[in-house]
């Protein structure tokens, strides 16, 4: 309730204007206020450029993915097995060379799933839901891709050496399910992100909505 001649804040489009009267000013809004009002803005995307983004993560999750696989048999420790017509029989007193060879396909594709979800989250401006996607199913194809380099690159199936030698036994995860590391780091940091997010916005301040009203009636009474 205002006494007569008060300016009610919430009716600013009924003052009237003139030359000579003075331009109300636009109330400022607090920051905090602005960013509850739109949380995540990102330019306006359309199907197609959602496609082309998705695409372009694709393509890179695949490079990455080939960089991870030279790398990993850069690194990957070469263990010593017996050729044999039916395949290779790894030598019992070397273990430690299989183990060690998924730790380290493991802890690479979770590094490369880290940095994929941060970079992709830091310049994606498109919808949160086909990154996550596209992060999840490119980040299988990505370490499927890395293992399948890393064993071409390695030593071959067919050294051309006389059966029952003992040679270099091929690069090979000796589990799949270390393929899902990649994804799933992916994945959880995006979720874990989204939390933190949440979280540190705080709930939003009771004058939001009255800053606005204040806001939108003065650029009514401007242009009326």
């Amino acid at each position: 309730m205002t006494a007569p001649g008060d300016l009610d804040p919430f009716h600013v489009s009924e003052v009237v204007v003139s030359g000579d009267d003075p331009v109300p000013s636009t109330p400022p809004v607090p920051p905090r206020v602005e960013q509850a009002r739109s949380p995540g803005r990102r330019a306006a995307s359309t199907p197609r450029s959602t496609l082309v983004g998705a695409l372009r993560l694709l393509a890179g999750l695949l490079a990455v993915g080939v960089f991870v696989g030279l790398l990993w048999w850069a690194v990957a420790p070469t263990a010593k097995g017996l050729y044999a017509p039916s395949g290779f029989y790894p030598n019992d007193t070397e273990p430690d060379a299989f183990i060690n060879s998924d730790v380290l396909f493991t802890g690479l594709t979770a590094v490369a799933g880290l940095v994929a979800a941060v970079l992709t989250r830091r310049r994606w401006r498109h919808s949160r839901a086909v990154a996550v996607v596209v992060l999840a199913g490119g980040g299988f194809l990505a370490a499927l891709l890395a293992s399948w380099v890393g064993a071409r690159v390695g030593p071959s199936a067919h050294p051309g050496v006389p059966f029952g030698s003992y040679t270099d036994v091929p690069l090979r995860l000796t589990a799949r399910g270390w393929l899902l590391v990649w994804p799933v780091v992916a994945v959880a940091y995006w979720f874990v992100a989204d939390v933190v997010e949440l979280a540190s916005a705080g709930p939003v301040p009771e004058f939001g909505e009255a800053a606005d009203r204040v806001e939108d009636n003065v650029e009514q009474g401007l242009t009326s």
